[in-house]
């Protein structure tokens, strides 16, 4: 069942939506998975990790320019999110904004870090 099991039904809550668009996202079917985080913050327009996940499919796609707005979004409602900084850079690193990318891995790296203190 595994993949079917996943998809069927009709989520409850935003954790349930953005689940099943991961599990979309891993079988490459983006755009479906796109409307699962859209449904997530339908629910909640705060939801730090459905803006992300949108990122993470828009760079799938190759569409750079807007999954880095996703994961400013992502920054504005929490700017202490090490991952969101972390995709930040590696989608700056991809599109030649090196020195962009490596300031954003160094904020990542300063969360990180102040988070096992």
């Amino acid at each position: 069942m595994g993949f079917w099991a996943t998809i069927i039904g009709n989520p409850v809550d935003i954790a349930e939506w953005i689940e099943r668009g991961d599990t979309l996202l891993r079988h490459g079917r983006y755009h479906e998975a796109m409307r699962c985080y859209d449904r997530a913050l339908d629910m909640d327009p705060q939801a730090v990790e459905a803006w992300i996940r949108k990122g993470h499919v828009l760079n799938r796609l190759g569409n750079h320019q807007h999954a880095l707005r996703r994961f400013s979004r992502a920054l504005e409602i929490n700017p202490a999110h090490a991952d969101a900084w972390v995709q930040m850079a590696d989608t700056l690193k991809c599109i030649g904004r090196v020195q962009e990318a490596e300031r954003c891995y160094f904020r990542a790296r300063e969360i990180a870090a102040a988070a096992l203190v």
